[in-house]
């Protein structure tokens, strides 16, 4: 009785700590409470949750093999460090910012993810606080926004590409961007976070996660409040990255019943998925002649310009955001945010750095194909898509999909 009573209160102390995790990954997403209500340092506070995660587990029964792991992976963490640490000193920027994303929190999820031999536990608490928010958002965001039947009682400041003043709901909901639509100003559903495209993201890689490696049931009203909220945000990014996961979706589908369908629905599955993929090349063309993506398109010449000024090796430093700017147009004084995360790691970083973002995506794709995942290939696609297209590079959200991809890589290495 008492064993078990101890294994319960242990698992609930996993539990508690793995929603702890998932928190602090949700609003590392560049959510208003790290640009205003919570001065902290995120990364570590994120490793001292993860090390104490660790512990735990090691304690409880569910770990048996850690001396194993350790003398497996020993070899590849070794080749790891001194590829990193040997990059901080030659690249020298921000050393303190480094260590604590690249030298201390990829590792430990990584090692956590081995440990347990899972990448789900986590990732299956950031789908249910994703699911969470959205149904606060889409209430807030019809109550205030669409029907205006309350208003928003304060205002507060953030720091995001230029200084902002923004309506907040008590904290739960805010108003941080407005879209022009054939003459209309109409609010977009930002949630608690910065801007559209930061909640977008976060709607999307929840929806991936969900349709191609969640391993419980698919609820289709899961799925239908997450498309509807990537809706309400109005992010042509996020309209893309959902048609191309039911573009994969699809075609994996009608591969797999093709023998077995009639030639009619053959076709018009065929004509479908054209169709998507054409709706995808339409919005994205259209996203181009807007003025969100002429900064956009700025941002990937003034990155380009700094990668090759200071260095296609290691780049201008991390987190050298200043000699990015140096490069952008004038058009955009008042804006010099910066909006997608592959030019940016190789401006700041050059080849070096990207190679610890780009393994990953490669290995795990080609551990998905060697395996027949196709699975986690379209999960690494979609991932890779939005690392190209919106700025998270550094973010613990960003370092956990990284850890995802060694996780598998490591584990297919060593025929866990």
């Amino acid at each position: 009785m008492y064993l078990k009573k101890k294994k319960n209160i242990t698992n609930y102390t996993i539990m508690i700590m793995e929603y702890i995790i998932a928190i602090l990954l949700l609003v590392s997403a560049n959510s208003i409470y790290i640009h205003d209500y919570i001065h902290l340092h995120l990364k570590i506070l994120l490793a001292g949750v993860l090390i104490l995660y660790l512990i735990v587990i090691l304690k409880s029964s569910k770990i048996k093999n850690t001396k194993i792991c350790l003398k497996k992976y020993y070899k590849y963490f070794a080749f790891y460090y001194l590829y990193a640490v040997l990059f901080m000193i030659l690249n020298g920027s921000f050393v303190r910012n480094y260590i604590s994303v690249f030298l201390v929190v990829l590792p430990l999820f990584v090692f956590v993810y081995l440990l347990y031999n899972s990448n789900h536990n986590i990732l299956d608490k950031f789908l249910n606080l994703v699911i969470i928010i959205s149904c606060l958002s889409i209430a807030f965001y019809l109550i205030l926004d669409v029907f205006k039947l309350v208003s928003y009682p304060t205002i507060i400041k953030i720091n995001w590409g230029t200084i902002r003043y923004i309506p907040s709901f008590f904290g739960l909901h805010f108003s941080t961007q407005t879209i022009n639509i054939f003459g209309h100003e109409i609010s977009r559903n930002t949630g608690v976070f910065t801007e559209a495209p930061m909640f977008s993201l976060v709607l999307t890689l929840a929806l991936a996660y969900y349709e191609f490696l969640y391993s419980n049931k698919i609820d289709n009203r899961v799925r239908f409040l997450l498309i509807i909220t990537i809706i309400t945000t109005f992010s042509t990014i996020g309209y893309i990255s959902t048609i191309f996961i039911y573009i994969m979706s699809l075609s994996k589908h009608y591969y797999i019943k093709f023998k077995e369908t009639k030639k009619i629905w053959k076709y018009t599955s065929v004509l479908v998925l054209i169709v998507l993929f054409l709706s995808c090349i339409w919005l994205f063309s259209a996203k181009l002649n807007t003025n969100s993506g002429s900064i956009r398109v700025d941002d990937y010449k003034a990155c380009y310009k700094t990668w090759i000024q200071h260095g296609v090796l290691l780049g201008a430093g991390f987190n050298n955001e200043d000699a990015i700017i140096e490069n952008m147009s004038d058009f955009r004084k008042d804006n010099q945010g910066l909006s997608n995360s592959t030019m940016v790691v190789l401006a700041e970083g050059g080849i070096v750095l990207f190679m610890i973002f780009l393994i990953p995506f490669i290995l795990s794709i080609y551990y998905a194909v060697k395996n027949k995942c196709a699975n986690i290939a379209f999960y690494s696609l979609i991932t890779f898509f939005l690392f190209c297209t919106t700025i998270f590079c550094y973010t613990p959200l960003m370092i956990n999909i990284l850890a995802n991809g060694y996780y598998l890589i490591l584990r297919e290495k060593n025929n866990i």
